[in-house]
């Protein structure tokens, strides 16, 4: 039997160990509530070591388990429990009965707990230390190699907290209890200090062929078949072709720009639109043109003629730059030098990963006004795409509304900024990223938000324009990039913004003769610093005097839109701020539990000490009582037979520990005193006595 030092280090150390290696599983899984692990990962170790029977910890380990799963639900998503179970059961349902390719995140989350709690119980209960430090590390190995994951330093971790959760089990001394502490920040050290990106490269190169021949085998395909469709992080992802549910926000840093005006970054667009998403036809997969050293992207005269030069560094591995709108000269500045562009999509890719790699963009911003584009046609472009494609069961209803939007309107812009109103201004379309939820298997992602959910983010009312306007033959596509970012600091006279993944984004490309793809934004809370239309832009020369009238205008113009961009980033900072203090909130909340079970776990540990404590300060302390705690107690240091006489029973005990000096003995000589005499005195004699027995029998 372990004592209780032993007890609670081996405790302490476990739950570090499951904390460590069920975190990036659930990374994986994409599994939102990660925040939530740890408690969950408390309660369940508690159960494991304090709780006896069989039955009970298993009972207890079903309860939690579906308390991890659906109190976050509720404190976060704000659904009820009724509704959480009605939900959870239909998906289960629909899994079991129909044969459903999807599981929920729920479902999925709920899976990995119950792994979770087998290995507590093999690491609790049967202290089989060494075979679940294996098979953790064995399946993060997996993770790591088959996701192309960074959890090498979790493996490390793992390794070094199993050997010393060993030899926690084998040591007899205070000593080994204080080398052991001293190990396990050795170990986090270590696992952070390693050259683990080596480490790392060395594991994806040994298992390449290997995962190669796994993915020409379709494993790939198949696992990510199955994967739940709920809720997913924020950032840009290469596959569009199923949309829908709900997002939460990714906050790891994807490049670094600096620059004096914010901008939207456009990374591609897609044309074939399915019903459920979008893919890239084969005809715009296969335009792509190369060029070194630097690549020109001109409008001719359709720019403004103030340059402005952009530095941009990259935190992802991706190949794929993101640019802006306008004449740009993009040029490499670190390893940079090779570019590919798709002439159909207006994508750019370098050579090489773009891991922290540099770009430098000089760009003229468009300077194009709505009264410009009011003699252009709605002709789409020369190209084998169709920008007017729509599946063949698109609902007629949506074509019905846009006609009905538009129908006051006689130009191709004036019916595009309608649509983008529509979108953008309707009291009956609400956005947010985590109530959004997936169109029925037989119905179109568009129909499902514009007439059923009504509820949507960025893809959502996007989608929804281009299938609008492409129902009353107007050319336009589907655009994925980078909002503006934030603001982090200045750099001389320039501003330098983080763009993360919880900032990709969304918009709509409309086809205009003689001017080419121009952008709108039809989501609300969004507003493209430069999308590319100016409202005041005349063709015509003017005299001196008008001209210095219309700088006037145009630098008080800039002025507003600078005022206008830096309240709505107060406003994003505001949004963002408060979403810190309420994810503060709930970490805190956690902080808090953990805390109070922490206390709980104190309590049940001294129970004995504390129960006797309290009750020797009553006024008339009840001898019997607390000498059958004190009985039940010592039996647990020195099992007794049910026929030994108490009498016996004591001096055996004394014999085995002597460090009692005669106080079990007497005690016991008092009680039985007070059984058969019902003498009432007993307590007043010997409570220094039974202060020396609890006192031992505590340690």
């Amino acid at each position: 039997m372990m004592s209780r030092k032993t007890t609670f280090l081996f405790l302490l150390i476990s739950i570090l160990l499951f904390i460590t290696s069920f975190t990036p599983m659930l990374w994986v899984f994409e599994i939102p509530f990660i925040s939530f692990l740890p408690f969950i990962v408390f309660v369940l170790c508690l159960v494991g070591c304090f709780v006896p029977s069989g039955l009970s910890r298993t009972l207890f380990y079903l309860f939690i388990s579906f308390l991890g799963v659906s109190l976050p639900n509720l404190l976060v998503n704000k659904i009820s429990i009724t509704s959480f179970i009605l939900t959870e059961y239909q998906g289960i349902k629909d899994l079991i009965i129909n044969n459903s390719q999807e599981y929920s995140s729920n479902l999925s989350f709920f899976l990995l707990l119950l792994f979770l709690v087998s290995l507590i119980e093999i690491q609790m209960v049967n202290k089989q230390v060494l075979l679940v430090g294996f098979i953790i590390v064995f399946y993060l190995l997996l993770l790591n190699i088959f996701n192309d994951l960074s959890i090498v330093p979790n493996i490390l971790l793992v390794i070094g907290l199993t050997l010393v959760t060993r030899n926690l089990l084998l040591m007899k001394s205070n000593k080994l209890f204080l080398i052991s502490s001293v190990f396990i920040i050795g170990v986090s050290f270590m696992s952070v200090l390693l050259p683990t990106q080596k480490i790392q490269a060395s594991i994806l190169s040994f298992s390449a062929p290997y995962r190669s021949k796994i993915e020409n085998k379709g494993l790939y395909a198949y696992i990510n078949s199955r994967k739940y469709k709920e809720a997913s992080s924020t950032g840009f992802d290469e596959d569009d072709s199923e949309l829908g549910g709900a997002l939460y926000d990714d906050e790891t840093e994807q490049f670094k720009v600096v620059q004096k005006n914010p901008h939207y970054w456009r990374i591609g667009s897609k044309d074939t639109y399915t019903g459920k998403g979008w893919i890239a036809s084969k005809d715009s997969q296969s335009q792509n043109s190369d060029f070194t050293d630097q690549l020109l992207i001109e409008k001719k005269n359709l720019v403004d003629e103030t340059k402005e030069v952009i530095d941009m560094t990259f935190y992802y591995s991706k190949k794929y730059i993101p640019i802006t709108y306008g004449d740009l000269i993009v040029k490499g500045t670190d390893n940079t030098s090779y570019f590919s562009q798709n002439l159909a999509t207006d994508r750019i890719d370098s050579k090489e990963s773009n891991y922290k790699n540099q770009v430098e963009m000089t760009i003229q911003e468009l300077a194009i006004s709505d009264e410009q584009l009011k003699s252009s046609s709605n002709k789409s472009p020369k190209s084998e795409i169709d920008y007017l494609q729509l599946p063949n069961n698109f609902p007629k209803r949506i074509e019905k509304l846009t006609k009905q939007v538009t129908k006051d309107k006689t130009d191709t812009i004036s019916k595009v900024r309608a649509v983008e109103a529509y979108l953008k201004n309707n009291s009956e379309l609400s956005y947010s990223k985590q109530e959004v939820s997936y169109p029925e298997e037989d119905q179109d992602y568009v129909d499902h938000f514009l007439f059923d959910s009504k509820v949507g983010y960025c893809n959502n009312y996007s989608t929804a324009m281009v299938t609008m306007l492409r129902t009353i033959k107007i050319p336009s596509r589907w655009v994925k990039g980078f909002n503006t970012g934030s603001v982090i600091t200045k750099e001389n006279d320039r501003d330098v913004y983080i763009i993360r993944n919880k900032d990709a984004h969304s918009w709509v490309e409309v086809y205009f003769e003689g001017f080419g793809w121009l952008s709108f934004e039809p989501t609300p809370t969004f507003n493209q610093p430069q999308n590319g239309n100016k409202k005041e832009n005349k063709v015509k020369k003017e005299t001196v005097d008008s001209k210095e009238l219309k700088t006037k205008e145009t630098n008080q113009s800039e002025k507003d839109d600078s005022k206008k961009i830096e309240k709505e980033n107060e406003i994003s900072k505001e949004k963002e701020t408060t979403k810190n203090k309420k994810q503060l909130n709930y970490f805190l909340l956690i902080l808090i539990l953990i805390l109070l079970c922490t206390l709980l776990l104190v309590v049940i540990n001294n129970w004995f000490y504390v129960y006797t404590s309290v009750l020797l300060t009553r006024k008339n302390p009840p001898f019997e009582k607390i000498y059958h705690l004190i009985l039940t107690e010592a039996q647990k240091k020195y099992p007794r037979e049910k026929s030994m006489p108490l009498k016996e029973y004591a001096q055996i005990f004394e014999n085995e520990y002597d460090e009692y000096k005669g106080a079990f003995i007497e005690l016991t000589d008092e009680f039985e005193v007070q059984l058969y005499s019902n003498y009432d005195n007993a307590m007043i004699l010997n409570k220094e006595k039974l202060f020396i027995v609890i006192t031992q029998l505590k340690k």
